[in-house]
C-alpha cells in the first residue's frame, strides 16, 4: 500500500466532532480502540498493558492488522464521519505522510509522565515512541561455522557462492526492507541505485513479506541468512533454532533502529483513557514485560537496564545506551518512497 501525503489528506476528513458523539453516545467513552498487531504481540500487550492501567473501568478492543491495512480502515471510516480506532501505532515508513497530517490530536505530556525520560527525538508533539525494532541479520551459526563463514558485518556479505539457494530478502511490504536497502546503498537513502544490482547479484531463494513463513523456513533450515528484525532471532532461538544476530554497518552506523510510536485520533471518544493507555504502554513494567516477550528494546531506559542483566535477551539485543544512540536512524525526508516503490515492484522478480 502507497498513501502520499496528498492522498491522505484527500482521504481523510476531519471527523465531524458532534457528529461523532452523537454516534457514540451510547457506547462507554471510557472504551479505546487501539490499531495494532494481533497475535503474541497483542497478547502481550494485553497483559503488559491493558492489565497494568491503574483505571480498571478503562476497557481496552483492538483492531487488528499490520499498520498500512490499518491506516486504510481509518480512510474508510473517517469518509463517513467516524473514527477506526482512537489509538494507532505506526512505523518510520509512515511517519513522513503521517507526521504532521492533522489527523492526530496533540499529545498532553502532563498525561504521560512516563515519556518525561524520553530522548528527545522520541517526542513529537502528537506521537510518542513506545519501542524500538532492531534490524541486523539473522543467520544460522552452525551452516556459518560448517561453511567457514565469518558473521555477516555488512548487507553485501550475503552475496556469497556459499550462501546460494539459502538466503531470503525483505520485500517492499516488510519493515526490515528499508534497512537492507539503504545498508546496501552505503546509507544513501538519496540514492539507492546500487542496491538493486546487488540484490540480483546476491540472488535471494525468495522474498519475504510476512515474518511467520520466513520463520518456518529458518526452522526447517532452509534458509540460513536474512536481513531481518532481531526479536525474530530471539523467538528462533527460544524454539531451539540455532540462529544468531549479526549488526551490520549502515555508513557509520551499526544496525538500525525501527521504532514504533503510538499516536491519538482526532475526534477520539475519551482523550483521557487513550492517555492512559499510551502512559501505562511507556512504564518500565509494562516496557520490561512486553520487550521481553516479544524482543523489542524498550525506549524506557529502566527497562532496557533490566533487561540487560538477562543474558538471553543481551545476547541477541542493543540495549546498552551507546549502541542506541550509535544505531542508523533512515532519513525519511531523502527518501523517495513512491518513486523506489514503483522501481523495486518493476524490476524485482518475485
Amino acid at each position: 500500500m502507497n498513501i502520499t501525503r496528498r492522498g491522505l489528506i484527500a482521504g481523510i476528513a476531519a471527523v465531524p466532532a458532534v457528529g461523532l458523539a452523537g454516534r457514540l453516545a451510547a457506547q462507554n467513552t471510557k472504551t479505546i480502540r487501539v490499531a495494532s498487531w494481533g497475535g503474541s504481540w497483542r497478547d502481550s500487550y494485553v497483559k503488559n498493558i491493558v492489565q497494568r492501567i491503574p483505571d480498571t473501568s478503562i476497557g481496552v478492543e483492538f483492531v487488528l492488522g499490520n499498520p498500512d491495512d490499518n491506516l486504510a480502515k481509518q480512510i474508510a471510516a473517517s469518509r463517513q464521519g467516524l473514527n477506526a480506532f482512537e489509538v494507532m501505532e505506526y512505523t518510520p515508513a509512515q511517519a513522513s505522510v503521517l507526521d504532521g497530517s492533522d489527523i492526530f490530536m496533540p499529545l498532553d505530556y502532563d498525561q504521560l509522565p512516563a515519556a518525561r525520560d524520553l530522548p528527545g527525538w522520541a517526542r513529537t508533539p502528537t506521537a510518542v515512541a513506545t519501542q524500538f525494532t532492531v534490524d541486523g541479520i539473522v543467520y544460522n551459526k552452525e551452516k556459518f561455522a560448517e561453511l567457514g563463514i565469518e558473521p555477516p558485518q555488512r548487507h553485501a556479505d550475503l552475496i556469497d557462492e556459499r550462501l546460494a539457494g539459502h538466503v531470503a530478502f525483505p520485500d517492499i511490504a516488510n519493515g526490515a526492507h528499508w534497512a537492507a536497502i539503504v545498508g546496501l546503498a552505503g546509507g544513501n537513502e538519496s540514492d539507492l541505485s546500487p542496491a538493486l544490482e546487488l540484490v540480483k547479484k546476491m540472488n535471494p531463494a525468495y522474498f519475504f513479506s510476512g515474518s511467520t513463513d520466513l520463520a518456518t523456513r529458518f526452522g526447517s533450515g532452509e534458509i540460513w541468512a536474512a536481513p531481518w528484525q532481531s526479536s525474530w532471532a530471539l523467538r528462533l532461538r527460544r524454539s531451539g533454532a540455532p540462529v544468531a544476530v549479526s549488526y551490520p554497518k549502515i555508513g557509520e552506523k551499526t544496525a538500525a533502529l525501527w521504532p514504533l510510536k503510538f499516536a491519538i485520533l482526532k475526534g477520539a471518544s475519551s482523550p483521557e483513557a487513550a492517555h492512559a493507555f499510551i502512559n501505562t504502554a511507556l512504564t518500565a513494567e509494562a516496557q520490561y514485560g512486553h520487550g521481553s516477550v516479544v524482543g523489542q528494546v524498550p525506549v524506557n531506559p529502566e527497562a532496557r537496564a533490566r533487561m540487560m542483566n538477562e543474558p538471553e535477551l543481551a545476547s541477541v539485543m542493543l540495549l546498552k545506551p551507546e549502541q542506541i544512540e550509535n544505531a542508523y536512524r533512515i532519513d525519511w525526508t531523502k527518501l523517495d518512497q513512491t518513486a523506489w516503490r514503483d522501481r523495486w515492484n518493476r524490476q524485482m522478480s518475485r
